[in-house]
């Protein structure tokens, strides 16, 4: 097993894939770019997936993902451990860092624990918002925009209800929409057997791959709006390469291929990639 498998299993990339958006954030804001913004979405998404990852442990994900299965099982104690340690630092820092951040910080583990519940009575078919057809995927991303946009924002002191914040977090949700789909694009065998009704499973492959295209365009348009019509900085255009990163792994997906190491490696890189070079850019 590779070490960026290892990486990817141990929900190491996929927490700092939210400190590199948070990192773009900051470019956006033109703020300095400082640890404290940067650690803490790290920290939360570690945290959250850990927790949906380890502790609740979904069977439907042996089937989908037997080999971060087979890891998870054999290292679950130390990725709870160090879970909770960095959790509880995590929340210290928040706290300190004002009551706005401390909401946004656990966010993520409030919305994890009602993502993954029967918040509906038996009557209903559909009783969790994972199953709902489209909303899992929306709801993710809009998780992840409050987490990797505007918790790092509310932190620099940049106002939640500014074009900068508005663009963060419209932009962070669009590519982890992209992120959550392109998942299930993965995930199509496991998500059937067990009635799970995404994106993928309804409409079929190839469709949901043209629906990623479009959304990769809507991003791409999003960023070419806030620099050249709200007057954001010109230097977000390094935001481009993220479009054309995505356009390539949606280019290599193939009903026939093993998405197993494009989905866990290179689509939860997205963010980290983009992160080194936003804060290369900013040095």
């Amino acid at each position: 097993m590779s070490v960026l498998l290892r990486l990817a299993y141990a929900n190491v990339l996929i927490a700092l894939n939210a400190g590199g958006f948070a990192c773009a954030a900051l470019l956006a804001a033109r703020v300095e770019i400082s640890w404290g913004p940067l650690v803490l979405p790290t920290i939360a998404m570690y945290g959250v997936y850990t927790y949906d990852k380890v502790l609740r442990f979904d069977p439907q994900d042996s089937i989908n993902d037997p080999k971060r299965c087979a890891f998870i099982v054999a290292h679950r104690g130390l990725l709870l451990t160090s879970a909770a340690v960095l959790l509880l630092g995590g929340l210290v820092v928040a706290w300190c860092a004002g009551w706005l951040a401390f909401i946004l910080f656990v966010l993520p583990f409030i919305s994890g624990i009602l993502y993954a519940a029967p918040v509906l009575p038996k009557r209903y078919r559909i009783r969790r918002i994972k199953d709902a057809t489209g909303l899992k995927s929306i709801y993710v991303a809009a998780v992840w925009s409050a987490t990797a946009a505007l918790l790092p924002l509310s932190i620099a002191g940049v106002g939640l209800d500014s074009a900068i914040a508005g663009f963060a977090a419209l932009w962070v949700f669009l590519r982890m929409f992209i992120n959550t789909v392109y998942f299930d694009l993965g995930d199509v065998e496991g998500d059937r057997t067990s009635g799970t009704q995404t994106i993928p499973v309804v409409f079929g492959f190839s469709q949901t791959r043209t629906l990623l295209f479009a959304v990769n365009f809507v991003s791409a348009w999003i960023l070419w709006v806030g620099v050249v019509a709200v007057g954001l900085p010109p230097s977000l255009w390094i935001l481009a390469l993220a479009v054309i990163y995505g356009h390539i792994y949606l280019k290599l997906a193939s009903p026939t291929r093993d998405l197993g190491f494009l989905c866990d490696v290179v689509v939860d890189s997205e963010g980290l990639v983009l992160g080194f070079l936003c804060l290369l850019l900013s040095l």
